[in-house]
């Protein structure tokens, strides 16, 4: 006989915990097509309200799409290669289409050598800077020396909607060149646009989980995206075979191994074909233990290697006032607070000292993988 206790359905404020949880991480999209085959009752007020979230977040997603494409056909326009990446990837290639996933932004990509180019088009076409204040060759200045970037250099445009586009002309070590190159057309609000491969964009999801730290709340949907790739690849040895040998030259093999042994800890298959990495352990505790509700200051990596140090002294030296008023402009722009240097020295001897052997391990780890963006 069943356990009545098993069998029993969840309480509402459990389900109504669970829509909140989604919405902070903005999963809601894939919790709603998860929660559609739950066997279990779900309680009609919530599912109501799941319904008119998710048409919501469909909705901001498709507005994001339409400016995301219109960047794109600027570009093209203007004769400057470009392809899309990261959350459009994933709509064009794993969900057909469909914009069953929250995007806050659209990621582009171009070369560095157009960089300039493609940032003039865009602000030509009505496209805006968010970080206002200082001239785009000053952020492309900033972001290209700002250690918080790891690897990292792009600008965030808007369109008249609202829509965000972060233009990127550098990702870690990938050869930007040679991925666009590879682009495939997608059909996304029936038009063909260029999309990085599959292979490429299930590394780009992994760089982007170790650029944010493995941080639950920020690489969430990145696992959920690997996931994806990792069974869409399972069947393709020439695509494994693009991942394998583009991992290992750009250093991504740690944070995509990564990635697998986080999803086999959860439970989730299909990342079986790829070899695991002994470095991988310690990425994956670091996101599980922060996943618990320790939260790490993750500042501290900077102890760890000199290349933070550097970049900075490297853009105070060349550019000076320009720098910091970029920095200061940037941290606004998002909402960040900016800290005098004392208070910043402070609170990162304060967080040291609070710090065990075994954090500390997890953050040597996180600065040895963040290294190999360089």
């Amino acid at each position: 006989m069943a356990d009545p206790e098993a069998a029993a359905p969840a309480p509402p404020e459990a389900w109504t915990a669970l829509l909140s949880r989604c919405h902070t991480f903005r999963l809601l999209p894939q919790a709603a097509l998860r929660l559609a085959d739950e066997p279990k009752p779900i309680p009609p007020l919530l599912t109501s309200q799941l319904s008119r979230c998710r048409v919501a977040s469909f909705s901001r997603s498709a507005a994001v799409l339409r400016g995301g494409l219109r960047a794109l056909d600027v570009l093209s326009t203007a004769a400057i290669p470009a392809a899309g990446f990261k959350g459009i990837a994933a709509i064009a290639w794993l969900q057909h289409g469909r914009a069953e996933r929250t995007m806050a932004d659209i990621d582009l990509l171009v070369e560095a050598r157009d960089a300039e180019a493609a940032g003039l088009a865009l602000t030509a076409a009505g496209f805006t800077t968010k970080v206002q204040g200082v001239s785009a060759a000053s952020l492309r200045t900033f972001t290209s020396t700002s250690p918080g970037s790891a690897g990292n250099e792009s600008l965030t445009l808007r369109d008249d909607a609202g829509a965000e586009i972060d233009l990127h002309w550098k990702v870690g070590r990938m050869e930007l060149d040679q991925v666009i190159g590879a682009a495939r057309p997608a059909r996304l609000l029936n038009r063909e646009v260029p999309i990085v491969r599959p292979a490429h964009a299930l590394l780009f999801s992994a760089l982007h989980a170790l650029r944010n730290d493995f941080l639950p709340e920020v690489v969430l949907r990145d696992l959920l995206d690997a996931a994806g790739w990792f069974s869409l690849l399972a069947e393709d040895p020439q695509e494994q075979q693009i991942v394998r040998r583009t991992a290992a030259f750009t250093g991504l093999e740690a944070p995509l191994a990564a990635m697998a042994c986080i999803l086999n800890d959860l439970e989730v298959q299909g990342s079986q074909w790829l070899a695991p990495a002994w470095s991988a352990r310690a990425l994956a505790d670091l996101f599980h233990t922060q996943s618990d509700g320790l939260m790490l200051n993750r500042d501290l990596t900077y102890l760890f290697s000199l290349r933070p140090l550097l970049q900075i002294l490297g853009g105070l030296s060349s550019h000076g006032p320009a720098y910091l008023a970029a920095m200061r402009a940037t941290e606004a722009a998002y909402g960040q607070t900016s800290l005098p240097l004392r208070t910043r020295l402070r609170k990162l001897l304060g967080a040291a000292s609070r710090t065990s052997l075994r954090q500390w391990s997890l953050l040597r780890a996180l600065a040895t993988a963040k290294d190999q963006l360089n």
